[in-house]
């Protein structure tokens, strides 16, 4: 077969709420040189067989059982035959414009990937967008990613020979951080750029993995970090405080997870990592010495501020 400019890979796990509306968003795309890799991660809802009713520039796989996210875009991303590789999710949109927007930005042959901004929205319609205030930096930007994770699946472009080179693209071991590991390590070797228009759509509803599973982002940060750091040691040396400001920022949240969850020492061990040189894990230690129970309603506010210090490198 002729092989297709772009492929667009469409992890689906039980998504027949919002499948039909994501495919349509491919198919009214203005470039139209494009393939859809469709992995279906076991679904026992009417996926396969919406999928299977368009036609056949939608290439259907079938997970033989439930596996991580990490796993379910590995297995896709193999059989991606296109030059350029982009992510829809089956909650999410593309606009029209989004691959005609995006692929001239590639002819910069040190971009390996290009991301575009993307508005939030839910059942009451659009709410807000990613970057109105503070667009992502664009160039070698491994640094700057790492402080603030400024990368959406949806949103994002890549170049697959870029990815072809690394030694491995998915990990296995990752669900809510699969696509952060993925572009750090990209940007570790190659330029990212940014369309500065807004070109997707982020749906947020209360059944989405980023909301059921949101306490797994600090768990599976934790390792991610661990793991960079054992497999770029030279960038870990030159961004070394990069890489300590993440650690903190993955020890804070999973402090306030578990202070959330009612284990008050766990919470207290974390913030006792970081309370003689950093102000906010002082306070959220001592915190947990005026009120060591489970956080509640009545102090939810002060979560709320320390979360705005964590959500920028570690939340969807």
């Amino acid at each position: 077969m002729e092989q297709p400019k772009v492929s667009i890979i469409v992890n689906c796990l039980n998504g027949e709420a919002y499948l039909r509306e994501a495919l349509d968003s491919i198919y009214a795309q203005t470039f139209q040189d494009w393939e859809v890799v469709f992995w279906d991660n076991a679904s026992t809802d009417s996926s396969p067989e919406i999928a299977q009713q368009y036609d056949d520039r939608i290439h259907y796989f079938r997970a033989k059982e439930k596996t991580s996210l990490g796993e379910g875009r590995k297995q896709a991303f193999k059989r991606a035959r296109g030059e350029f590789i982009g992510i829809l999710d089956v909650d999410d949109l593309w606009l029209p414009e989004k691959l005609e927007k995006q692929l001239p930005l590639f002819e910069d042959p040190d971009v390996g990937l290009v991301v575009n901004n993307s508005m939030y929205f839910d059942e009451e319609g659009d709410q807000f967008d990613c970057f109105s205030k503070s667009p992502p930096k664009r160039g070698f930007v491994f640094k700057d990613l790492l402080a603030r994770n400024f990368m959406a699946s949806q949103a994002m472009l890549f170049r697959a020979s870029a990815l072809q080179k690394m030694e491995y693209i998915y990990d296995a071991q990752f669900t809510m951080v699969c696509d952060f590991d993925l572009t750090l390590r990209v940007a570790a070797n190659h330029k990212v750029d940014y369309c500065d228009e807004i070109l997707s759509k982020w749906r947020m509803h209360s059944q989405s993995e980023t909301s059921t599973k949101k306490h797994l982002f600090a768990i599976e940060n934790k390792k991610l970090v661990s793991k960079l750091i054992k497999e770029y040691p030279k960038l870990h040396q030159k961004y070394k405080d990069s890489f300590e400001y993440f650690g903190w920022l993955v020890d804070l949240q999973l402090g306030l997870d578990a202070w959330q969850a009612g284990e008050v020492k766990q919470a207290r061990s974390f913030f006792a990592l970081h309370k003689n040189n950093n102000y906010y894990s002082r306070m959220a230690y001592i915190g947990t010495i005026f009120f060591p129970f489970q956080l509640h309603t009545e102090i939810f506010e002060l979560v709320k501020k320390l979360r705005r210090v964590v959500k920028r490198g570690l939340l969807k």
